[in-house]
């Protein structure tokens, strides 16, 4: 009797764990997030999923991937519809336009909208997104950080070539030409290095940022806020040209390595870190972050970060910055917790938290949090960083205002318009005149 009363309470107990146990996992809020390239960031993101655990009483399983493998995952999350709760990836995050287009994430103004104020506009504007069902916009992502294209240089080597910090030139033409006079002076005492180390190539996201960058100081652009197609412009067309012999000129004088036209992203740090370029264009602060706590009289005496020169007609002028955002998909199981959880992580102590552990590569999306000792004065490539943040405009790439922009960037059409006049000899005209035909098919797709 007693034996069949236990068998009986064991069924029982088994039936029991199978009806609740998809439920209970259900509970377990997923979290897909990138990988950082420094490691206290990841722990900084655990230490508040731990947080954020003990204050709900909930389980949250966090999950790291590495860059290059996070953007497959979640496209097949989407595809099988089997998606995380929260995710957060930076490459993933160039997609996130077409995710809200195609209705694929939750709207979450309810979260951000009480808070917006607290943000910067360029973080808030790219956290908004056209849904192609609806036809309306909406908030679909919420931010995290962001980060500018800084300009680093080797101070030792430039002090060699004969010239002080003081020397640099402030204006545009001067500034660039600097540096292929500090080339040629280390060229003649038998030094093999080059003056800049800009890139050129469709493989590297760093030459739509860098090219960008150059349309900016030139006053040239292809979208206005709105994001209307401005290349039937024949002023827009001219300028980019402009804009294109200006930015290639540097290699075809020689002054950049002949492997910038295949460089990937690691690539032009892997030329700085190794003393082969005197000066870089890089976006975060990741190249001097890089010998932070392992190469002190690197990071604090001999790599300096610059302020951009003034553009060629002396004034100001705006300057790209990336905002990375995550997302709540919209088939997640977890929908209120997921909100839970982000509200939880958007309060500033959280984003400081998170942001700061990022050793200052990239910087706060709360306008408060700007004005934190950390990134003001603390350290000398912060500080010249904050003064780009503060001192000049800034603006979003072009893919946040138009979604079909994605596909530009994606193509990497400037890096192609680069390779045309550097490798294949055409005319920047030329070279622009296909660039303008795809871009205009693009946007009609």
């Amino acid at each position: 009797m007693i034996k069949k009363l236990m068998v009986t309470l064991i069924v029982l107990a088994v039936a029991i764990f199978v009806a609740i146990g998809p439920g209970m996992a259900q509970e377990k809020l997923v979290i897909w997030w990138n990988k950082s390239f420094v490691p206290q960031q990841d722990d900084a993101m655990k230490e508040i999923v731990q947080k954020w655990e003990k204050k709900s009483g909930k389980q949250a399983d966090l999950s790291f991937f590495a860059l290059p493998d996070h953007p497959a995952k979640v496209l097949a999350a989407f595809d099988s519809k089997i998606v995380p709760d929260v995710d957060f990836g930076q490459i993933v995050n160039i997609q996130t336009g077409t995710f809200a287009y195609e209705d694929k994430l939750l709207e979450i103004s309810d979260i951000l909208g009480p808070i917006r104020s607290r943000f910067t506009d360029g973080a808030i504007r790219s956290c908004d997104f056209l849904n192609g069902k609806t036809g309306k916009r909406g908030t679909y992502a919420f931010p995290i950080m962001q980060h500018g294209v800084n300009i680093h240089y080797w101070l030792d080597m430039v002090q060699a070539a004969g010239f002080k910090e003081s020397d640099i030139p402030k204006q545009w033409k001067p500034f660039w030409d600097f540096w292929g006079e500090v080339q040629k002076r280390l060229r003649a005492k038998g030094e093999r290095v080059y003056g800049l180390g800009i890139t050129y190539s469709t493989e590297a996201t760093d030459t739509y940022q860098q090219v960008n960058h150059f349309m900016e100081a030139h006053r040239v652009r292809f979208i206005d806020d709105n994001g209307k197609l401005l290349v039937d412009d024949p002023k827009v067309r001219q300028g980019f040209i402009a804009t294109l012999e200006d930015f290639t000129r540097h290699y075809k004088a020689k002054n950049v390595p002949p492997g910038a036209i295949s460089w990937k992203d690691i690539d032009n740090n892997l030329n700085f870190n190794n003393r082969q370029v005197v000066m870089v264009i890089n976006p975060t602060l990741s190249i001097p972050g890089s010998f932070l706590g392992k190469n002190d009289d690197y990071y604090y005496n001999k790599i300096r970060t610059l302020r951009w020169p003034t553009a060629p007609d002396g004034g100001l002028f705006t300057l790209r910055v990336s905002t990375h955002d995550g997302f709540i998909p919209k088939d997640a199981k977890n929908k209120e917790m997921a909100k839970d959880f982000v509200r939880f992580f958007l309060e500033p102590e959280n984003l400081d938290l998170f942001t700061k552990a990022s050793n200052g590569a990239f910087f706060p999306v709360i306008k408060d949090s700007l004005k934190d000792p950390f990134f003001v004065s603390a350290d000398p490539h912060r500080a010249a960083v904050y003064k780009n943040f503060t001192d000049n405009p800034t603006r979003p790439y072009d893919s946040v205002i138009n979604r079909k922009f994605i596909q530009v960037e994606t193509e990497n059409l400037y890096g192609r318009a680069c390779g045309r006049i550097l490798t294949d000899d055409w005319t920047a005209a030329k070279a622009v005149d296909e660039m303008f035909a795809r871009m205009k098919q693009l946007a009609n797709d």
